[in-house]
Formats: C-alpha cells, sequence, structure tokens
C-alpha cells in the first residue's frame, strides 16, 4: 500500500484543467489500479482497442509532493488517462492514520 496522499487541487495543480476535466469521463475505465512503492498504476480503455498502461511516480520536492506521469497513449504524459488513474486513486486511497 502506498503512503502517498494527495488531493483534488495537487490532481489540478500537476496536470492543467482542461486535461483534469477530461478524464471525468474516463474514471470508470481504469482497471488493474495498484500501488508499488511511489508508483501508482493502471489501465485505462480509451479510444483504442487496448487499454493504455499510465504510471505516474510520485516525488517530494522542496515545493511539496509531485507528481509525473505515463502513458501509452499518443500522447505520452500528463495527459487525461494519467489523470483519471490519480482521480481513481483517490477515490480508494485509504485514509491518512492520525499521528502517523
Amino acid at each position: 500500500m502506498s503512503s502517498v496522499f494527495y488531493d483534488q487541487a495537487q490532481i489540478a495543480h500537476w496536470l492543467d484543467s482542461r486535461t483534469v476535466a477530461r478524464a471525468r469521463d474516463y474514471v470508470h475505465a481504469v482497471s488493474k489500479l495498484r500501488w508499488q512503492d511511489n508508483v501508482l498504476s493502471g489501465e485505462v480503455q480509451g479510444t483504442a482497442r487496448r487499454p493504455y498502461t499510465v504510471d505516474v511516480q510520485f516525488y517530494d520536492t522542496a515545493d511539496g509532493l509531485w507528481a509525473e506521469s505515463e502513458c501509452s497513449c499518443p500522447v505520452g504524459y500528463d495527459c487525461k488517462h494519467a489523470a483519471a488513474l490519480l482521480i481513481a486513486g483517490l477515490e480508494r486511497m485509504p485514509k491518512p492514520q492520525p499521528g502517523l
């Protein structure tokens, strides 16, 4: 399980608002969502026959948490599929434990 916690505002900061808005139609198409260390991975069914493979890597920076994405779609990174994965990850994220 991940120790990465993020929120909707951070998704909007990492990706532009247009991309996040377009991603809402793809959240239901996310499958195989999994955390490994600080990487959120999954598949998102887009317009292609096969689902796109998406990975989002989280980093701690001087300015706080940052995320970079890679996708097998033609855009390749910071796309609506990555945003959909992040939104789906939010819905399945464990709640932070007080005092940890």
